[in-house]
């Protein structure tokens, strides 16, 4: 664990990434640049409070509650009704701008670019928007590799980075992981009802697991690699945790299929770097 003054990976950082497969940078993101990821998650809420007095199934706006509380606590006033768990899509199509500079913030790709070795970098199309509930079982992350996920680009060296937006422990769904377990390789893939639609390791391979969690600030940051096991721990508390996970790869690794949704966020020619028109214009007609 080390704190960043330059953005710079030293090379103990280096070799504590790829011994244990994941590395915690402290202090890594600003307090102006989280309150702009909440400003994100907060448009969301915003939408889905709207959407929910609408359906008539609440009345007020519960602007009165804090960011950790007010979703949680008009989904319990509508009855608990069902949302993306990933609302990935809805949070570009509410806040296009915003999101497409999240997506390219220049810490990300100082860091990704330094991982993965090239000055060429892009956001891969899957992030995640992490609104996960106290004992909500389908939030509930299971033990898995990302790349399971992406089984056809097993191979492909990606970088994962995760942040909340507020501190999180072991009681407060940090994530945790198994240090070490990324050299085994691709486990099997288990998609059972037990993984509640998530793509889980099997149980035997969950006992095989050594669980350290991940505890971080507001601010903190931890890479890993996209064949890291990991797992989100249980939210214990009385507030929803929030959290961003992003994924960055090599440009020259951008196929076809990845292409779709991914933005060349840095690139050596200047002109290979896409824009916000071509962001928005893929993603608002994306099908997915």
């Amino acid at each position: 664990m080390t704190n960043l003054t330059a953005l710079e990976i030293s090379s103990a950082d280096r070799a504590i990434y790829e011994r244990d497969g994941f590395l915690i940078i402290r202090d890594a993101l600003s307090p102006a640049f989280i309150e702009t990821c909440k400003d994100a998650a907060k448009i969301w809420v915003d939408a889905k409070i709207g959407e929910w007095r609408n359906e008539g199934l609440i009345t007020e706006d519960f602007s009165q509650y804090d960011f950790r509380h007010r979703f949680l606590a008009a989904w319990h006033a509508a009855g608990e009704p069902w949302y993306a768990r990933s609302p990935r899509k809805e949070c570009v199509s509410l806040a296009p701008e915003l999101m497409f500079n999240i997506l390219r913030h220049d810490v990300f790709l100082d860091i990704a670019a330094q991982i993965l070795g090239t000055e060429n970098v892009a956001s891969h199309g899957v992030f995640n928007l992490r609104p996960k509930a106290p004992s909500q079982k389908f939030t509930d992350t299971p033990w898995h590799q990302d790349a399971q996920y992406f089984p056809d680009y097993v191979d492909v060296n990606m970088v994962n980075m995760w942040f909340p937006m507020h501190a999180v422990d072991a009681e407060s769904s940090c994530l945790a992981f198994s240090p070490g377990s990324h050299k085994d390789g691709l486990f099997e893939g288990d998609d059972s009802e037990r993984n509640n639609g998530f793509i889980g390791l099997s149980p035997e391979r969950e006992q095989e697991m050594t669980c350290v969690p991940a505890a971080l600030q507001a601010g903190d940051l931890v890479i890993f690699t996209n064949k890291t096991p990991h797992v989100a721990m249980p939210n214990n508390t009385d507030g929803m945790r929030w959290s961003w996970d992003l994924r960055f790869i090599d440009c020259a690794d951008v196929d076809q299929e990845i292409a779709q949704l991914a933005t060349i966020a840095r690139h050596q020619d200047p002109s290979q770097i896409s824009d916000f028109e071509e962001f928005k214009a893929r993603w608002l007609t994306a099908e997915w």
